[in-house]
């Protein structure tokens, strides 16, 4: 049974690589749930976990006029620095649960793409916005001959996002 176990968590790792801090195995983990796309709790600047070269993220996020547009999210991607690696925007409807964002790299970055997604932080919890995980799947490619590279699993960076905060 322990063989088992291990045999599927090692290839898990192959696919999907990296791991998360609160469960030590690899993102998104087996019983990950993909949860709707929490805009209000998304923008802001965010510590980006799982890339040699991109510590932070800031994403601002413009709501549309009315509930049949589409809203638009715009995303940078900072060094240690502070310094703008690459940049990307994209629309999509407050309902969609992952957005793909093509990049404009101001550096030799070997990222074309993002995809935001969205994913609880354990099985036993809902997807209430206080339990949510963003990552971005980063890609090389377009969307039709995608090579997938990798994940930055995004962490808020002080109290942005405490839904319980004043």
């Amino acid at each position: 049974m322990k063989a088992l176990l291990l045999a599927i968590l090692t290839t898990s790792a192959l696919f999907i690589g990296g791991a998360h801090a609160e469960t030590g195995m690899p993102w998104p983990w087996p019983w990950a749930r993909e949860c709707p796309i929490d805009f209000s709790g998304l923008e802001g600047t965010f510590r980006a976990r799982g890339s040699d070269m991109v510590e932070f993220i800031q994403i601002d996020i413009q709501q549309p006029r009315s509930v049949k547009e589409p809203l638009t999210i715009e995303i940078r991607l900072f060094d240690k620095k502070f310094d703008v690696l690459a940049m990307g925007r994209a629309q999509a409807f407050a309902s969609t649960r992952s957005i793909y964002i093509p990049l404009e790299n101001y550096i030799n970055l070997d990222m074309e793409a993002l995809k935001l997604r969205i994913f609880r932080k354990s099985q036993r919890v809902s997807c209430d916005p206080k339990n949510l995980i963003p990552i971005l799947m980063v890609s090389k490619g377009g969307a039709q001959d995608k090579q997938e590279l990798g994940q930055m699993v995004l962490e808020p960076l002080g109290d942005f996002g405490n839904q319980d905060a004043p």
